[in-house]
């Protein structure tokens, strides 16, 4: 297969064959929004730490060796980042998941009263641990698909202080839209509010930093994941301001690590960061992030994002000459969404289920793709057009609704896209149609 990636080689998997309807085929991977492939550096840290795995702090060197490295990769998200360790702490949990839920707890017990305010594209990681805490206002969209900043701003001012943080995404993992969060960042802070943004979808995409253009513009809190950095491991980093994480509230998790001293009369908690992070420590997975983040660095984000930025605009054209598939989200081929979006595309075909369009993509021709709402149940609704109500009505039906979404990664290349676009024109051209909505099916 013709490489127009200078990168895909540096990644496992990609030359690799898959067990097909139709026999062995080559491996297209296409469902990098869910989780990429994992790059060989992170193998290669793997195969340094496993000889000489230990636990950490014990009185040797290879516990030594292990416990500077873990603690390393604070300075280098802190780089990658451009954080200012004077103001922020850098705190490890399992997943982003598990770092959105602390900022959400923390929130919750320092300003029992607080408001938040999120938007109708979050993951419900984004979306969840607000809702089910405390009062939630949601940003719509505007006409064009993006986020309407004009709500946004109305919605601050009705709130009159009571809304403490404003959460959205630095890119949707649907339609590949950036949100202007630098521009949010300025006007959430005229308001009296801090903004968290879930980075998971942006950090290996593009150049990212929690310094704004200008200080007003600053990020006050950022999340994001290892496996979405090409570890294919557990471990993510929450990284926000020392006041917030300083022992003004009980923490989310309790057990060994996060206690200076304990007797059957009283417990001495840690500081921060390690008051929030109780339990055995993720070292495979933390130090695997930071070998994947210096990798990135090596590889020169600006580039890959250049390489993605040109990748998706083919895979855009070429969807657009599909018969009866329909790009949901923004005009994707707008001025925004080209400089932009990162290279994720949802799309449908008329009169075929979108997971069953999956299921032939990738058990007949070894295409992997998503089919459903990755997460981002509410914008998929908003996608399809679907009311609150009529969404309800399905659930309660047993009728899914979904998107099939092709996300790319820095190792994916043309020769790819052409491969599944034609398989896409075959499909159009011989498929057996049955009621659109009820599901379809295809005769192979």
């Amino acid at each position: 297969m013709e490489c127009d990636s200078p990168w895909r080689y540096d990644f496992l998997g990609t030359s690799s064959t898959i067990v097909t309807d139709r026999g062995i085929a080559r491996r297209i991977f296409f469902n990098n929004g869910a989780t990429p492939l994992v790059t060989r550096v992170v193998e290669d840290n793997i195969r340094e730490l496993f000889p000489c795995f230990t636990y950490m702090n014990e009185m040797n060197c290879n516990s030594k060796f292990l416990t500077d490295k873990y603690d390393q990769v604070r300075s280098t998200i802190a780089e990658f980042l451009q954080v200012n360790m004077n103001e922020n702490q850098i705190i490890f949990s399992r997943t982003a998941t598990e770092g959105l839920n602390l900022i959400a707890h923390l929130l919750q017990e320092i300003v029992p009263e607080a408001r938040v305010l999120t938007t109708v594209m979050e993951h419900m990681a984004n979306y969840l641990p607000y809702v089910m805490r405390m009062p939630t206002d949601v940003v719509p969209l505007a006409a064009d698909g993006t986020l309407d900043l004009n709500q946004y701003e109305q919605l601050l001012k009705n709130g009159q202080g009571k809304i403490k943080l404003v959460a959205v995404t630095a890119a949707s993992n649907l339609t590949g839209y950036v949100p202007p969060v630098y521009r949010m960042a300025k006007i959430a802070h005229q308001y009296g509010a801090k903004i968290l943004v879930d980075a998971v979808q942006a950090v290996w995409h593009f150049p990212f930093s929690m310094q704004g253009p200008t200080r007003d513009q600053d990020l006050d809190f950022v999340v994001f994941a290892g496996h979405k950095c090409y570890t294919g491991l557990s471990g993510a980093a929450v990284i926000g301001p020392k006041t917030f994480f300083a022992r003004r509230a009980a923490p989310m998790l309790y057990g060994a690590g996060m206690n200076q001293y304990t007797d059957l009369n009283r417990v001495i908690l840690e500081d921060p960061p390690a008051l929030y992070e109780a339990g055995y420590p993720d070292i495979v997975g933390i130090t695997s992030m930071g070998t994947a983040l210096e990798y990135l660095n090596c590889c020169h984000l600006s580039s890959i994002h250049q390489y993605e930025r040109e990748l998706r605009k083919y895979l855009v054209r070429k969807l657009q000459e599909v018969p009866h598939l329909v790009i949901y989200g923004p005009d994707p081929l707008s001025e925004e969404m080209c400089e932009n979006a990162i290279p994720y595309v949802s799309f449908n075909i008329d009169g075929i289920d979108p997971k069953e369009l999956a299921r032939i993509l990738g058990y007949y021709y070894g295409i992997g793709v998503a089919a459903g709402v990755a997460g981002a149940d509410i914008y998929t609704g908003q996608l399809l057009g679907l009311t609150p109500n009529e969404l309800y009505d399905r659930y309660l039906n047993g009728i899914s609704y979904a998107t099939v979404r092709i996300s790319l990664a820095m190792f994916n290349t043309r020769t790819e896209i052409d491969c599944v676009i034609r398989v896409l024109n075959k499909i159009c051209l011989e498929k057996k149609i049955r009621s659109p909505g009820l599901g379809s099916y295809w005769k192979l």
